[in-house]
């Protein structure tokens, strides 16, 4: 059983979190720096999630094993320009890839699968948009099969 689904926007990465002390607690405290951007991302990828679980083809994974592709289409840089109509260069600056993609796979706890620790391989991609091209995230999910006890050694 396989879904894939586009998630339109602007990828976004997660939050960083800053530390500080607080005296009442006395310990320190981490508090993640959202930007509502960062939050309208993640709404979004929530949504076509969702969206795609409706679709029928789907049903939420409890248990087993998953295959996940992303491939992120990012915005251009200003300055960019391509020399050829065929030339798509590597997307190196920006957002690591794992931060979209840890991001990503965290909005879709609960909606999609039951944890993303199920995720058994994963492939990320990361590319500037063309011409004309909406950004966003393309993603392919695939059940690999159900996990059997017998096959785990007890710890």
């Amino acid at each position: 059983m396989s879904l894939s689904f586009f998630v339109p926007g602007v990828p976004r990465g997660r939050a960083h979190t800053r530390g500080f002390y607080n005296k009442a607690l006395g310990r320190v405290m981490n508090v993640p720096q959202q930007s509502g951007e960062q939050v309208g991302w993640f709404v979004a990828v929530r949504e076509a999630g969702a969206l795609a679980l409706q679709s029928g083809s789907w049903e939420k994974v409890e248990s087993g094993a998953l295959s996940v592709r992303l491939d992120f289409i990012v915005p251009r840089p200003g300055q960019f320009y391509w020399k050829t109509a065929h030339a798509e260069p590597r997307c190196y600056r920006g957002i690591d890839v794992d931060n979209l993609a840890k991001a990503f796979l965290d909005c879709l706890n609960g909606v999609l699968f039951r944890d993303d620790a199920q995720i058994a391989h994963l492939a990320v991609g990361k590319r500037y948009s063309r011409p004309g091209e909406c950004c966003g995230c393309q993603a392919e999910l695939r059940e690999l099969g159900a996990w059997y006890p017998e096959m785990v050694p007890p710890p």
